[in-house]
């Protein structure tokens, strides 16, 4: 089984060159529909709510859009890039942080076909320096050291807002959480090892 993996050396990722931009930016991705129904109408509410509080707050959004995106307040659409330079791009911009919803328990219809989706957000996010909130779902839970190397939520519009509050005003914890993820995902999710792996299994064959 070979697992996704990064080439650090591709992106020339370097932690200690990280330097946040002025203008406070998150990131939030998503591709075909949201995938979170019952929650959606909450988390479009708690984007609204959080940007009304810290109104130097902007949201780029990659990926196709969806219903509602044009209700969230101060939202930049970037939409596609190939998979290069989109991460180059997001790398470049050096988010605040990213948020990656994902529908749980409480969806009851499509929790089998989300917990069988792949972490790979995570990958590149804590690959690239950026530190994340993330759905309470095994793709990320069963990954994941909640508020270690990410910030894993119940879909329940308190639980994100604390969670994006404290990443937004503690820069000590948000620069923890992005040095524990960029250092596990390295870790773990080098394209060396998963290289090596590879030679090994054609040296068998």
């Amino acid at each position: 089984l070979l697992l996704n993996a990064f080439d650090y050396e591709r992106f020339n990722v370097n932690l200690k060159k990280i330097i946040e931009f002025k203008s406070k930016k998150i990131l939030f991705s998503n591709t075909d529909k949201l995938k979170i129904i019952k929650f959606k109408d909450d988390f479009i509410i708690l984007l609204n709510d959080f940007i009304s509080k810290y109104p130097d707050i902007e949201i780029d959004f990659w990926g196709d859009e969806f219903d509602g995106l044009d209700s969230i307040k101060k939202v930049n659409k970037k939409g596609f890039l190939e998979n290069y330079s989109y991460k180059k791009e997001i790398y470049e911009n050096n988010y605040l942080f990213a948020i990656i919803p994902l529908g749980g328990e409480e969806d009851k219809e499509t929790y089998d076909f989300n917990k069988c989706k792949s972490h790979i957000k995570f990958i590149d996010y804590s690959s690239l320096c950026i530190p994340g909130v993330y759905s309470n779902n095994p793709v990320y839970s069963d990954i994941i050291e909640n508020n270690k190397t990410g910030i894993i939520v119940n879909n329940e519009y308190n639980e994100w807002f604390a969670a994006m509050e404290k990443l937004y005003l503690d820069e000590e914890f948000r620069e923890k959480i992005k040095k524990n993820a960029f250092e596990f995902s390295l870790n773990n999710f080098g394209l060396k090892r998963k290289a090596t792996t590879l030679m090994n299994i054609i040296y068998k064959l």
